[in-house]
């Protein structure tokens, strides 16, 4: 009886070409046939390679390392071959799901003539499909005409609304999708042995952190201004953990359990997804049977003469769809793509390239980072720090404060920052007391009371809500500021809202010169310099709100700056009117001498680092993007005051709590995912945008623990007290959340929280924390 011959390995590329026939009814293909096959360069793939697929019409080119040449970005923020969820990859054993990413319908579709459809609809089905898939070009920078970067040459701004807006609600659509599948799957169980719950909460935890990590980095994109650069790196990065999560979801929804029946045939339904570049021929034969896109790297001889093969092609270069460009272009000047390392650092085709790769990311630095002084001196220790950082943590630090002590810091610790009286009114009623014979306000062996909130307020700036006006009149036992930490001054990231309380003829200059500034300011906060130092004294923020950053001559300086002669010869002179009504006569304390070199130092600050100029009246600054304010009406417009401060004591609080956090439980920060899981779950408590900084868009109703309404404030508040309740002393947060079935019990509750939040940052830092405000009416004009 005769035998058919074995197959006989083809060994050329003429052999392989003549073994081309077109496809026939009666083909079954097996995962080492070819739909498509090409030949690999060599270099810099090894030589007589070739790539097949038994499922796709287009090969893609596989990701090759260099020992020469850098893996860098791209001039559209993107890392070619190397992007992860956009360019098919090698299996990673570790974090399967990259496979599972989806692929982009419209580049399948010009890549081949038959690109892989959802024919039965098994993939789960996505609000924004395209948003992943977005470009981002300078059209759309939205350039923030108040501000330039450090680097002088380059703008400051954020991408357009629409876009990150889009973003914005792909991602939130994506975790309303996924957040099911994670519970069903991966949320806990009573009857869990230790080692099923220690793996449920592994699985629970990593997508969490990505989910959260993913809102992060929009957060950044809204909140942070930027250069170009920085916004179109953030905005890929945005892109990419879109991907990754979706692609999550469909590999626990859809391919794992693909995985786990072995009697699963999906060899002729494949899906649209990104897939895997492999060199295993068992990972081929499984994914073929799955329905997964796969591509084979395979050598000459596994190519016989029984092999179908449809056709030979050349591979699609990444190159066809995404920029090979090195350098990056805002459309005003050029730079070098950023590189972080070079390609012989990673395995193109080994595990866990999504691992390893991770720690170069941007999303993958950490979250937590310590605040500093601008300013560090010898002396009087600071008593207290401010955050001032989406992504960055301030600490009690060993830094001084360069200026004394000020009236207005210590002022602001006996009663809530953005609820202070004015000092001129403050002191009328201590002199009043005085001849009337009552002697001082308060004996000093007695703790000061709190004035009433609605004696202390300017009568322009927005109330609290009653939580916490009720909560702050029960707070009168704490101990004021000059008996326990009397000369101490405290760090802010961003000027106290009290900074603005002042005389009204002093508040124009200070509020116009703000919003100038402000901008630069939020990005400081947001975004630290490599240095960390953000933190100002009150009397550092009030003359940096002066706007007068001028050159002051040697012979005045007594005191010298911590600025060199160098910078100090290139600040601007000071006109001589201004000089007139400065000068300090050499006979003066020292704390004068000292704000003398602070004011200098700030001057060098402002000129040099944000390339800001001395203030002068008439500018016509935009606000809120719509409001154009000019001196003018900075000095008359009284809803204006309110909005500023409204925003800066927003702002303030939110830090402040997120700081607080950061004191009392050290230990959720010390790893980075835990620190952004805490971080995103506290951001969510006053908005569900999960903003730092307060926005129009966002907050025009307010922050949500400050609402007018009580039940709107109600969700925020159990959160807020849940997230409390890990706090020292906490628990009893929880006992009072029970019952809040009316307003009256809800209300108790509400000051009891207040009350608790307040105490316990008065503990830790030695004044009353910030207290939001409702939302002024006047920013509807803006809308």
């Amino acid at each position: 009886m005769a035998t058919s011959a074995p197959p006989r390995p083809l060994r050329s590329f003429l052999e392989v070409h003549g073994a081309i026939r077109p496809p026939q009814d009666a083909d079954v293909i097996k995962a080492t046939d070819c739909l498509a096959l090409a030949q690999l360069d060599s270099p810099p793939y090894p030589a007589n390679m070739w790539i097949s697929s038994p499922n796709m019409h287009h090969l893609p080119e596989p990701p090759a390392a260099s020992s020469t040449k850098p893996l860098s970005y791209y001039g559209d923020g993107m890392l070619g071959a190397y992007e992860l969820f956009k360019w098919p990859q090698a299996y990673d054993q570790v974090e399967p799901h990259g496979m599972a990413a989806p692929a982009n319908s419209k580049v399948m579709r010009r890549l081949a003539d038959s690109s892989p459809t959802d024919t039965h609809g098994v993939l789960p089905k996505f609000a924004d499909s395209e948003a992943p898939w977005l470009g981002c070009s300078p059209e759309d920078f939205i350039v923030a005409h108040d501000v330039r970067s450090s680097a002088g040459s380059m703008t400051i701004g954020n991408l357009s609304r629409a876009l990150v807006d889009r973003l914005l609600a792909a991602a939130q659509d994506t975790v309303r999708t996924v957040e099911p599948v994670w519970q069903a799957k991966y949320g806990a169980r009573a009857n869990d042995t230790k080692e099923q719950a220690h793996y449920r909460t592994g699985r629970r935890r990593g997508i969490l952190e990505r989910m959260s990590t993913m809102c992060r980095a929009i957060s950044k994109l809204e909140e942070v201004p930027m250069s170009f650069f920085d916004a179109i790196m953030w905005f890929r990065e945005a892109q990419r953990l879109l991907l990754e999560v979706r692609g999550w979801l469909i590999y626990e929804a859809v391919i794992a359990p693909r995985l786990r029946d072995p009697e699963v045939d999906h060899t002729l339904l494949v899906l649209p997804l990104r897939g895997v570049v492999t060199t295993r021929l068992t990972l081929v034969e499984e994914l073929y049977r799955i329905g997964v896109p796969v591509w084979w790297v395979r050598p000459i001889h596994t190519l016989t003469s029984s092999t179908v093969i449809y056709k030979v092609m050349p591979t699609t270069p990444w190159r066809q769809v995404m920029s090979d460009k090195p350098t990056m272009s805002d459309g005003r000047s050029t730079r070098n793509a950023p590189a972080w390392g070079h390609s012989d650092t990673i395995r193109p085709l080994g595990e866990s390239l999504a691992y390893q790769m991770r720690r170069f990311s941007l999303s993958g630095k950490p979250v937590i980072a310590e605040l500093l002084p601008v300013w560090e001196e010898d002396g009087q220790l600071v008593a207290a720090d401010h955050v001032g950082s989406s992504n960055a943590g301030a600490t009690r630090g060993p830094a001084t404060s360069r200026s004394g002590p000020s009236q207005a810091s210590s002022a602001s610790a006996e009663r809530p920052s953005g609820s202070a009286a004015r000092p001129s009114a403050s002191r009328s009623a201590r002199a009043k007391q005085k001849r009337q014979g009552k002697g001082d306000v308060h004996r000093k062996d007695e703790p000061a009371p709190l004035v009433s909130i609605a004696s202390v307020i300017p009568d322009w700036v927005q109330q609290p809500c009653q939580g916490w006006a009720a909560a702050l009149e029960k707070l009168k036992d704490l101990p004021t500021h000059q008996q326990h930490h009397s000369g101490r001054q405290f760090l802010f990231a961003l000027p106290p809202p009290h900074a603005f309380y002042g005389r009204d003829e002093t508040r124009a200059r200070l509020i116009h010169n703000w919003i100038r500034i402000r901008t630069w300011c939020f990005a400081q906060a947001l975004d630290p310099p490599p240095d960390a130092r953000v933190l100002l004294t009150t009397t550092q923020w009030h003359m940096t709100l002066e706007g007068d950053y001028y050159r002051v001559p040697p012979e005045r300086l007594v005191i010298h700056p911590k600025s060199t002669d160098t910078e100090i010869a290139r600040l601007p002179r000071e006109p001589s009117s201004a000089k007139r009504a400065r000068m300090v006569d050499p006979p003066v304390e020292r704390r004068k001498l000292r704000r003398l070199a602070d004011r200098v130092d700030i001057a060098v600050r402002m000129v040099l680092r944000a390339n800001i100029a001395p203030y002068d009246g008439p500018y016509q600054l935009a606000y809120f993007g719509t409001a154009m304010v000019t001196d003018q009406v900075a000095s008359t417009d009284r809803d204006l005051w309110s909005e500023v401060v409204w925003e800066l004591v927003l702002f303030n609080f939110r830090l402040e709590v997120m700081l607080l956090d950061r004191k009392l439980l050290p230990d959720e920060y010390t790893d980075t995912t835990m620190a952004q899981m805490r971080e995103q779950a506290l951001r969510g408590v006053w908005s569900d945008k999960q903003s730092l900084r307060p926005s129009l868009r966002n907050d025009l109703r307010g922050d949500q623990l400050s609402n007018a309404e009580w039940r709107e404030r109600r969700p925020a508040f159990e959160q807020w007290a849940s997230m409390m309740q890990a706090w020292p002393g906490g628990t009893a947060l929880e006992s009072a959340a029970l019952e809040l079935d009316n307003k009256k019990k809800y209300l108790n509750f509400e000051v009891t929280v207040v009350e608790f939040y307040c105490r316990i940052f008065h503990a830790t830092f030695a004044r009353l924390p910030t207290v939001p405000q409702r939302a002024p009416w006047s920013l509807l004009r803006h809308a």
